[in-house]
């Protein structure tokens, strides 16, 4: 009954707000639910730093070494390297006789992109062959030649995340050609 102006209740719902009430009831469930997620602490981004190269071998052939070694599969932290992989090949000249402090540092004979290191793969191995060119393979005869090999990813913002450096391997370099 209407009383004072009031204008009468309604007993009856309208049957669009009874629809939209169960739509709600069964949707608002669903969305806390997935809007939970996982309680654990963040976790940063993987960083796939190459494992260092522990078989690296050289030998001289002609005016060039032969070199071969173990690609790294894995990262320092255990797990298999997803990114590409590039190599460095190291070297440094010294004299037979020199001390540790008479050496000078590694300098950078050889960067290899994925792309362009894939031909000289043979099973897990690479097996490379540096050329030496005439000027080099003058300066350097009857010294001793170390090489080294490291590996590297691209990070963030195609920043470099270097291995170790490899064993190194110690070669004097003869005139073959007499």
């Amino acid at each position: 009954t209407a009383s004072r102006g009031f204008p009468p209740l309604r007993t009856r719902l309208d049957a669009r707000v009874v629809r939209r009430a169960l739509l709600l009831s069964a949707i608002l469930p669903a969305v806390f639910f997935l809007a939970c997620g996982i309680q654990a602490p963040p976790r940063p981004p993987r960083i796939e730093r190459p494992a260092a190269v522990t078989d690296l071998a050289a030998l001289q052939v002609d005016q060039s070494f032969a070199i071969h070694f173990t690609l790294p599969q894995l990262a320092t932290d255990g797990e298999r390297l997803t990114k590409p992989l590039e190599i460095a090949l190291l070297y440094s000249v010294a004299p037979p006789a020199a001390t540790a402090s008479q050496v000078p540092p590694f300098s950078t004979w050889v960067d290899l992109t994925a792309d362009q290191w894939a031909k000289y793969v043979r099973g897990p191995e690479l097996h490379y062959s540096a050329s030496i060119s005439d000027q080099q393979f003058r300066q350097w005869q009857g010294k001793v030649v170390m090489l080294a090999v490291m590996t590297l990813t691209r990070g963030f913002r195609h920043r470099p995340l270097e291995s170790g450096v490899s064993n190194l391997v110690y070669l004097s370099l003869i005139d073959v050609s007499k």
